[in-house]
């Protein structure tokens, strides 16, 4: 299930990216690509110390 829903989240983020990027062009899209990445990233490290720990 998680991975399904992990598809079908970041589908539509990519379709609504495409939309943004016609309306609002790339200075916008930067950042919201460096926000996006950030949010990404972030718990992507606190789950690697989780299964360090482990």
């Amino acid at each position: 299930m998680n991975i399904r829903k992990v598809i079908v989240f970041s589908s539509l983020i990519s379709a609504n990216i495409v939309i943004w990027y016609e309306i609002l062009g790339t200075k916008f899209m930067l950042g919201l690509f460096l926000a996006i990445a950030y949010l990404i990233l972030s718990p992507g490290k606190s789950k690697r110390s989780k299964g360090g720990r482990l």
